[in-house]
């Protein structure tokens, strides 16, 4: 049974950095992802995907990243802004504003 794409983001604890969690989605979960955007640095790292299956799969996968440690929370077709031509896109994340020295 066909389901509607699951967007997603994910948070990664710093333990598990380096882990092949979005291949071990598709080997062990059946699942097929589609990376939307994403940002890794040393203080955090943060993943948006869709996530397309049957439904059971879904639920397999979202229960693995939650046994891994990863916080999920789902996106709703509001957190992805509009393009020109109607179409749903990632938007660019704003860069960390930087403080300006002290004269």
């Amino acid at each position: 049974m066909k389901t509607a794409p699951l967007r997603i983001r994910i948070s990664c604890p710093r333990r598990i950095r380096g882990e092949p969690i979005v291949h071990l989605l598709t080997h062990d979960c059946g699942v097929i992802p589609n990376l939307l955007r994403g940002r890794l640095t040393r203080q955090d790292a943060w993943l948006e995907l869709e996530l397309s299956g049957p439904r059971k799969n879904l639920r397999k996968a979202l229960n693995f990243l939650r046994r891994k440690g990863v916080r999920v929370r789902r996106l709703e077709p509001r957190d992805q802004p509009t393009t020109l031509r109607g179409r749903r896109t990632p938007s660019r994340t704003s860069p960390i504003p930087r403080k300006r020295p002290s004269p």
